[in-house]
């Protein structure tokens, strides 16, 4: 079943369901179709939630896939990525390799499916080793130092202190999306911002661009 994150009953009085950046695609020998891009709602308790546009607009289609009706070759395909920008690291500053090329190539070649923010660091690092994939019924949650490069990868050494699958409905599970979502969305009571759009740290440089690409090659990453 392919992840759903973006589609989230939330509990208490305010919404009996938030939908947040909704992807759809339908994949064809020819290539990836986008029938929705980004779609967000807010279902209020009690109320009724009108979608109007004309014939072909993707109606029924957000619809279908906020029920999980979507038909093959459709599929619900997005993610949100928060990332440590680079700056900050032991006293010094940073160049941001490779963290900002990985950022610029995740949103590139997922044509915008995968959205990455920055977690906004004051002089601190930003590694929390949180990854979580949502379904309609099961939840897979990692929280730990995890080392996602390819060579810990093909070893199995995520270094994850902790993993666990559990129903989607489960108080963890809403609790972890609660926790990311104030951070992505900046809810923060006071104002406070913890993470920024992902342009804020573009990297145009070449000489970073393959240093990035050496480390890709190799299959190590450093911090």
């Amino acid at each position: 079943m392919p992840p759903t994150p973006m589609v989230e009953p939330v509990n208490g009085a305010r919404h009996a369901l938030s939908v947040r950046d909704l992807v759809v695609d339908f994949v064809q020998d020819t290539g990836s179709v986008r029938a929705l891009d980004g779609v967000s709602l807010d279902l209020h308790a009690g109320r009724v939630l009108g979608v109007v546009g004309e014939s072909g607009c993707g109606k029924s289609v957000t619809a279908r896939a906020i029920l999980r009706l979507i038909d093959r070759p459709g599929r619900i395909a997005s993610g949100r990525v928060l990332l440590d920008p680079g700056k900050d690291g032991y006293g010094f500053e940073r160049s941001g390799v490779p963290n900002r090329q990985v950022a610029s190539e995740l949103v590139s070649a997922s044509d915008g499916a995968v959205r990455v923010r920055w977690y906004r660091t004051h002089g601190e690092q930003f590694s929390p080793g949180f990854a979580m994939i949502r379904s309609a019924s099961r939840s897979w949650l990692m929280i730990g130092t995890a080392e996602l490069s390819r060579r810990d990868l093909d070893d199995f050494n995520l270094a994850a202190a902790f993993i666990a699958e559990l129903p989607s409905t489960a108080t963890a599970s809403n609790d972890a999306i609660s926790w990311f979502d104030t951070l992505w969305y900046n809810r923060a009571a006071g104002g406070t911002e913890f993470s920024s759009d992902v342009d804020v740290y573009a990297d145009a440089s070449e000489l970073d661009y393959w240093q990035y690409r050496l480390l890709e090659a190799s299959g190590t990453s450093f911090d």
